[in-house]
């Protein structure tokens, strides 16, 4: 794991400073702990890191200041997103991308195939599921909507990513993902969706 902060101590379980959340006793395996960057024009985050806010209808994503490596991390990890606020007729992909991963030119995550990302994208108008290189893996599931919560857990062992809501499960629709290190990732598009990064 690339980490750029103090959270140097994330797998040392033994270590005082972490969070029990982040110990492997949890179901989901090990708390990734991570806060939005500095996010692109009409994004804003929260003075903690932990909240992101979109302003005006366009489509932009927010980026996670820590990367995974599946090959140096070997487990599985998870993170919590609260869906505070999405706009029913616009819509929101949340997931995880390529630490290459560049929000300014990839705009919607999961849809552009040059640089590669893996998202659960809610759509209404048509477009939506679980999507990778613009197209959608496996069945479409029920849309997430305001008030509740994503649990995106990647494991090592197969490179894949699964998705929870509300603690149910939805779906493992993405197996080999073709990177070593991802990076979590977020696009909104409603003027006034927002997530939250639950600790």
């Amino acid at each position: 794991m690339e980490l750029n902060s103090k959270n140097d101590n994330l797998n040392n379980i033994d270590d005082e400073e972490v969070s029990p959340a982040s110990r492997p006793t949890n179901p989901f395996g090990i708390f990734f702990d991570f806060q939005f960057n500095q996010p692109m024009s009409g994004l804003t985050i929260s003075e903690d890191g932990l909240t992101g806010e979109n302003h005006g209808i366009g489509w932009r994503t927010l980026i996670g200041n820590q990367t995974l490596n599946l090959i140096d991390n070997p487990g599985k990890y998870y993170f919590n997103i609260k869906i505070n606020n999405i706009t029913t007729e616009w819509g929101n992909s949340l997931g995880v991308a390529d630490k290459a991963y560049n929000e300014t030119s990839c705009v919607i995550l999961g849809y552009a195939a040059t640089i590669k990302s893996w998202g659960w994208f809610t759509y209404p108008q048509g477009l939506d599921g679980f999507l990778h290189n613009g197209k959608t893996v496996g069945e479409k599931p029920i849309h997430y909507k305001t008030g509740e919560v994503l649990t995106i857990v990647i494991e090592s062992g197969d490179k894949s990513i699964s998705f929870y809501k509300n603690d149910e499960f939805i779906a493992k629709p993405f197996v080999e993902i073709e990177t070593d290190e991802i990076v979590p990732a977020f696009t909104l598009c409603g003027a006034s969706d927002s997530i939250t990064i639950l600790k």
